[in-house]
């Protein structure tokens, strides 16, 4: 999402306007997915989404969105399975520990489980184990999701062990849009309990819906209308029996600055989510790499009293910095926090921060890799697309 911050929090604020230069630094050894859907364009002469929602944006003119080197485009939505735009690559093996068999740091079915890390991810049949975190499990060919398999532990890390992200490794990512494969957005003042029964029925039982909340705390700050809302997202979700994941608020954590009343609004709606749909794993939004410091990050957050019950981190929800960049901050929040973040990659497909977060012009930008597992990398859970690229913000 864009932003606009008012003053400083915790003297640790990064305006999202600064140069990747010198905002979004690219380690040298990033390791990223490879064989995703790197690339993607509407039909020729299609739409491209005018209005609709905060945090999105037109594709350009007549349609046309620019597409990533190494992409491919298809007529008349994204196109699947094409060569990524990004280099390296989690392996495309077909990945996990066999079932009945030792993973690493993660019980894979019937199997037993070590200490700390993850486990290489995939590289061939019956996957590479090592000691520590996830369980092994590939990225099949195409990016389009997979199962990974085996648990997500980590005895170094306090909560290592979580169940609730242990239920998706073995589902994939439901969207109801196959050309933007974002996720649902739940708009405050909608009918989002509907859209959730409706959503998570479509998914079915080997797909996972995620639910992006954006209610608008940072302009809309009412608490008890907030609270209603979010409390009757968690008991749709609580209604099914399948898991989901929930982005929480994009932009309200680090837009509510030092404004406490406004965090205590989101400490409470993850208390209200845990309560009433305890299958849902739950990752508050923090930003992006580029806005607000790791530590910052971790300090606030942490005074949180519902700070346990958070499974992990959203960023660069509808923003554009780089993949690298994005795992890099991930992290640094995993050694801060323990815990996993989810990346939105819908629009940083040309690697490189555009001139404006606002509507970038057409050739300043690139859908980015769709979703695919990170098996070898305990600090990132899952990459995807959050909001729709084609709308505008």
């Amino acid at each position: 999402m864009t932003h606009v911050v008012g003053k400083a929090f915790l003297g640790l604020l990064v305006l999202s306007m600064i140069p990747c230069s010198a905002g979004c630094v690219s380690p040298a050894s990033i390791t990223t997915p490879s064989g995703g859907t790197d690339a993607a364009a509407p039909a020729s002469g299609g739409t491209v989404g005018t209005g609709g929602n905060t945090g999105g944006f037109a594709g350009g003119t007549g349609g046309s969105v620019p597409v990533a080197s190494g992409g491919q485009t298809a007529t008349g939505g994204s196109s699947t399975g094409g060569a990524t735009g990004e280099t390296g690559g989690i392996g495309t093996g077909s990945g996990g520990a066999g079932v009945g068999g030792a993973a690493g740091g993660g019980t894979a079915a019937g199997g037993t489980s070590a200490t700390g890390g993850r486990a290489a991810g995939g590289a061939a049949a019956g996957g590479i184990t090592t000691t520590g975190g996830r369980a092994t499990g590939g990225v099949p060919t195409g990016g389009s999701g997979g199962a990974a398999t085996g648990g997500m532990t980590g005895s170094g890390c306090a909560g290592g062990n979580n169940p609730v992200l242990n239920a998706l490794l073995s589902k994939t990512m439901y969207w109801a849009n196959s050309t933007t494969e974002a996720a649902t957005w739940l708009l405050g003042g909608g009918s989002a309990a509907s859209t959730v029964t409706r959503t998570m029925t479509a998914a079915g039982s080997s797909k996972f819906a995620v639910f992006s909340t954006y209610y608008s705390v940072n302009v809309n700050p009412d608490a008890t209308g907030f609270a209603t809302w979010i409390e009757g997202i968690a008991r749709a979700i609580g209604a099914q029996p399948n898991p989901a994941v929930v982005a929480l608020e994009a932009d309200a954590f680090p837009g509510a600055g030092s404004n406490q009343a406004k965090h205590d609004m989101l400490n409470a709606a993850v208390g209200t989510l845990r309560q009433y749909a305890p299958q849902a794993a739950i990752f508050l939004d923090i930003g992006h790499s580029n806005w607000l410091k790791a530590q910052a990050v971790a300090d606030k957050v942490k005074t949180y009293s519902n700070y346990a019950l958070i499974d992990g981190w959203a960023s660069n929800t509808s923003n554009f910095c780089p993949t690298p960049n994005e795992v890099a901050y991930a992290q640094q929040l995993w050694n801060l926090t323990c815990k996993p973040t989810i990346i939105d990659t819908s629009r940083n497909g040309l690697g490189k921060l555009p001139s404006t977060v606002h509507n970038p012009p057409a050739n300043e930008w690139a859908v980015g890799a769709s979703f695919a597992w990170w098996p070898d990398n305990q600090a990132v859970f899952f990459n995807y697309h959050n909001k729709p690229w084609n709308e505008r913000d």
